[in-house]
């Protein structure tokens, strides 16, 4: 049970979190014993999710495609906008509904920026500070992302 204001108490009989491919999702959206649906991802898949929960009826919440920008003033704090923008692309590998998607810098301190940004990186220690990504279709999306032009 989870403890709110007011004393009040939810108790959940059961809550799960489930990272799997489409046929597994779409059983769970489509069974009847399902209460709510929360779904983060892409708009085409949470439109599918939409319409098979509408057929039982069950809520359905949906996080669907952001892109969050980062933005840099000049007068910004730039060792604590370095790390905010370290960790908000990295965090959850950018497999986040809250991830910064695209990173705004003043040209005033973009040299700065830059720099902090690749020291900081270059510490981060894979599968201590940063996981991996867990669908080969996000590891061939993020490969294209470093190898396109800027």
């Amino acid at each position: 049970c989870v403890h709110l204001h007011f004393d009040l108490i939810i108790f959940f009989s059961y809550t799960d979190l489930v990272c799997r491919y489409g046929d597994t999702g779409a059983a769970l959206v489509e069974h009847p014993g399902i209460n709510k649906i929360l779904f983060i991802g892409s708009v085409h898949v949470g439109r599918k999710i939409m319409q098979a929960a509408a057929k039982n009826l069950t809520p359905v919440t949906l996080e669907l495609g952001g892109k969050d920008p980062f933005v840099v003033f000049p007068d910004a704090e730039l060792d604590f906008a370095v790390g905010l923008a370290v960790r908000g692309s990295f965090i959850n590998l950018g497999q986040n509904c809250i991830s910064a998607e695209r990173t705004y810098v003043h040209r005033s301190v973009l040299d700065k920026f830059i720099a902090g940004v690749k020291e900081l990186v270059e510490s981060l220690r894979p599968g201590v500070d940063i996981g991996c990504i867990s669908m080969e279709q996000q590891v061939r999306c993020a490969h294209s992302c470093v190898v396109k032009p800027v």
